[in-house]
């Protein structure tokens, strides 16, 4: 207890200043507990540099709350490269938090998990994590106690994984049944021609494997001569002399696998009928020219592609210009309504000026001669009031005495509007029977 203590003192108080700029950290064989990662947790938050993480043959479990913290730290890292939990105590709760982090990291090529007891739970965890994951290189799962329903999730898995290169599950628990599910989903990778699997190596070494998984495995090789697969690990499994020859056999069909390792199980005649087929140089030539010719798919594949984005920016080009083209037409468009419009207030201030001028002239020409101004002026009114006068019909007597006040009251009726200024009224003078002109008071003052 003393020691752990010490340990965990001694990961907390390291120079965090130090540690966040280290590429690699070793802390193998240190006894350490999920209570001690709380710094690593912060360098896994904080580091920009950190590539290699090592922490196998201790007691981590990743299923208390700082392995949580610890596994949310991994799944937002952008740096590590490889994680080392070999010999831990992981187990399939902890194979849980990690499989969460696996499906959101996108950095991490390889993760190593020999002897955690994750079980077949566990490896269904990381089996779906390897489903959505896009970056590992490398899983390997070794002595984890792997069966049957282990390896069926994982056969799930390799079917749209397109990253992975090399799967290690040796020393699992893994039967005929599991062997035929990895062999279907290796036959049914390139079958279905709807995956570009990456897998080049897969290690099932130590399992319980006989002669009905080597033919599903030997039926799956020998159909996918087009195959990624080179290296197929089988050693120290029940494969006899029946699964041995029909694996040679498949081997004469499938040019491409490089080595199948069967032990030491099968006689010295099948193993030497073995090197033959993979040291027979036609079939090295014959290797040779498919890849070649893989190599000539994957480039035409290339330039397909180039050709398409070519193809989509030829188009997005053309699109372009149409609508600089619809644009330059509503910008003429828009210049020939400007135009008019310009022409028109143009026009419009063209005679505002005019009569701008003639309202100059004419102020010009009344300070020089205000008063003859105002004498027209004048004169128009008076001729105003004359034609008012000479149009009113009104008819009088003048021997009669009450003509005067008969014109007086016609004159009242009168409206004003039709005679003009008051001041300008003239009443014409009346002659009475004694002969002599008078005006009547009453009437000169209307």
């Amino acid at each position: 207890s003393h020691k752990i203590i010490y340990i965990s003192l001694q990961i907390y108080k390291m120079n965090f200043a130090e540690l966040v700029l280290k590429r690699q950290i070793f802390l193998d064989g240190r006894d350490l507990h999920d209570e001690d990662l709380n710094a690593l947790t912060e360098v896994l938050e904080q580091s920009s540099v950190l590539e290699d993480l090592y922490l196998q043959n201790n007691q981590i479990t990743l299923a208390t709350d700082n392995g949580k913290l610890f596994a949310t730290a991994l799944a937002r890292n952008r740096t590590l490269r490889v994680l080392n939990l070999y010999e831990n105590r992981i187990e399939p709760e902890g194979a849980k938090h990690l499989a969460t982090a696996l499906k959101i990291n996108t950095i991490l090529t390889q993760v190593h998990l020999n002897g955690n007891a994750i079980g077949d739970h566990g490896a269904t965890y990381i089996a779906n994590a390897l489903m959505e994951n896009t970056s590992l290189q490398m899983m390997v799962i070794n002595d984890n106690g792997i069966g049957e329903e282990g390896a069926r999730s994982l056969a799930v898995a390799l079917k749209k994984n397109q990253t992975l290169q090399q799967l290690h599950l040796g020393g699992n628990a893994i039967d005929d049944e599991g062997m035929e599910a990895i062999a279907g989903a290796l036959a049914g990778i390139y079958n279905d021609g709807c995956n570009k699997s990456a897998l080049q190596s897969i290690d099932l070494t130590c399992n319980n494997i006989g002669d009905a998984g080597a033919r599903a495995l030997a039926t799956s090789i020998g159909a996918n001569r087009g195959s990624s697969l080179r290296v197929i690990e089988l050693g120290g499994n029940r494969i006899g002399e029946a699964g041995a020859k029909r694996l040679a056999e498949a081997l004469v069909e499938n040019c491409l696998v490089d080595n199948i390792d069967l032990g030491d199980k099968i006689s010295d005649r099948m193993r030497g009928r073995m090197e033959e087929i993979l040291d027979d140089p036609h079939r090295k030539v014959r290797r040779e020219v498919i890849r070649l010719e893989e190599l000539v798919g994957e480039r035409d594949e290339e330039v397909a592609r180039k050709e398409g984005r070519i193809g989509r920016q030829e188009e997005d080009l053309k699109e372009k210009d149409d609508q600089i083209t619809s644009l330059l037409k509503a910008i003429e468009t828009f210049k020939e309504h400007y135009n008019r419009a310009v022409s028109e207030k143009d026009a419009e201030l063209a005679a505002q000026s005019e009569v701008i001028v003639e309202m100059d002239e004419q102020i010009t020409a009344m300070k020089a001669h205000p008063l003859k101004l105002l004498e027209e002026f004048i004169a128009s009114k008076d001729e105003r009031i004359a034609s008012l006068e000479s149009n009113a019909s009104v008819i009088y007597d003048l021997n009669s005495p009450t003509s005067v006040v008969g014109l007086d009251e016609n004159v009242k009726k009168l409206p004003r509007s039709k005679i003009g200024v008051e001041s300008h009224l003239v009443v014409p003078q009346t002659k009475c029977k004694s002969g002599s002109t008078t005006l009547n008071n009453q009437s000169a003052e209307e």
